[in-house]
């Protein structure tokens, strides 16, 4: 997979320093939802998950080529100390409240891609 985009509001926020780790996720939204879809991201979201222990930050993009499964236009980069974050108990209730129940139905194409920090042997 291979995505160019450009950074959503602020659209200024660069990579921390020292990420042991770094989630992706791709998606489309099914259109009805798109705006409901982005307002949840910024207002909820990207701020809830950003405050997990673990993640130094996170960060959205509009994609604007993409070389992947789904052709998705959309992806979220959270930046981490180690990509066991994204699967602890504290990021699991950060992520799911009642309007991530909602917004669920209107993910399409989604692209999970946990990273670690390359370390050459």
């Amino acid at each position: 997979a291979r995505f160019e985009g450009e950074q959503m509001p602020p659209g200024n926020q660069k990579a921390p320093e020292g990420a042991g780790g770094l989630l992706i996720y791709a998606m489309n939204f099914a259109p009805e939802a798109e705006t409901e879809m982005n307002a949840w991201y910024d207002e909820e979201h990207i701020p809830r998950l950003s405050a997990v222990p673990g993640c130094l930050g996170a960060r959205r993009d509009k994609i604007t080529t993409a070389v992947s499964v789904g052709n998705q236009r959309y992806l979220a980069m959270y930046h981490l100390t180690s990509p066991e974050v994204c699967s602890s108990k504290a990021w699991k209730n950060a992520a799911v409240t009642p309007w991530t129940e909602r917004m669920r139905p209107h993910f399409r194409d989604g692209l999970r891609i946990p990273l670690r920090k390359y370390r050459r042997a």
